[in-house]
């Protein structure tokens, strides 16, 4: 494999390049991991640095992911599928954002009326975690647990589902999700009491198994955060 020298483009994207190169030559497959990241930059001949720009990249499109302990995956090996995948939200790009909001409504509330006949003790005990969790890094300041909290209540909210291809629909955007809500909490601080607020509400009604109200609850809490954004960007506008 030859090094990379890069002429015009970002040496991240010749990372990405070359990752592509390596699937259609079969050298990496999909389900496999990455070489470790000191050695695959240096195989690579760039920078440890412009490596972990190309994963957050490879991250935020779904194309792999990365777990604690267990490396990091390719979970899409078809690299010509890569660039007809959606990009990040990032809260600046108005459009993108609302439109993202409105996608992620549309599944997140259907899986909970999905869960009405699925929905487990071990599911309940884990969304309750979830949400003690969130209030006490709420309690503490801790914005990125708070994050990382939030994001497990969202995920268990898919896996109440027990249908793994709904599963699977969330996982795809996860990344997306957790790159918007990062920026959205630095941007809009009281999105995190609001935010608290709903979380506590859906809980309640999955757990007395009152699932329209939890699923207009999580209606509320989406609805909340676009008109959050909508008085962000409108005094963003202004300004």
């Amino acid at each position: 494999m030859a090094k990379i020298s890069p002429v015009r483009k970002k040496i991240s994207d010749y990372v990405i390049d070359e990752i592509k190169n390596m699937l259609v030559s079969g050298e990496i497959k999909e389900g496999e991991k990455l070489p470790n990241q000191n050695e695959f930059a240096q195989k690579l001949g760039v920078s440890r640095l412009s490596l972990r720009e190309a994963v957050h990249k490879l991250l935020l499109l779904g194309v792999i992911e990365e777990k604690p302990g267990a490396g990091t995956k390719i979970i899409n090996g078809n690299p010509a599928t890569w660039e007809k995948r959606p990009a990040a939200p990032f809260i600046s790009a108005k459009d993108q954002t609302l439109e993202f909001l409105e996608a992620r409504r549309l599944l997140e509330s259907a899986m909970i009326l999905y869960s009405i006949n699925h929905v487990d003790r071990q599911d309940i005990a884990n969304l309750k975690k979830d949400v003690d969790d969130m209030r006490n890094a709420l309690k503490n300041g801790d914005t990125g647990r708070y994050l990382a909290a939030d994001l497990s209540f969202h995920s268990h909210i898919a896996g109440a589902t027990h249908n793994r291809y709904l599963d699977h629909m969330l996982s795809t955007i996860q990344n997306m999700l957790h790159q918007f809500m990062k920026e959205a909490f630095q941007e809009i601080p009281e999105l995190l009491s609001d935010s608290m607020s709903y979380h506590e509400k859906i809980l309640k009604f999955i757990t007395t198994h009152k699932f329209e109200s939890a699923m207009e609850s999580m209606n509320g809490h989406l609805d909340s955060i676009i008109t959050l954004l909508k008085k962000y960007y409108a005094a963003r506008d202004r300004s």
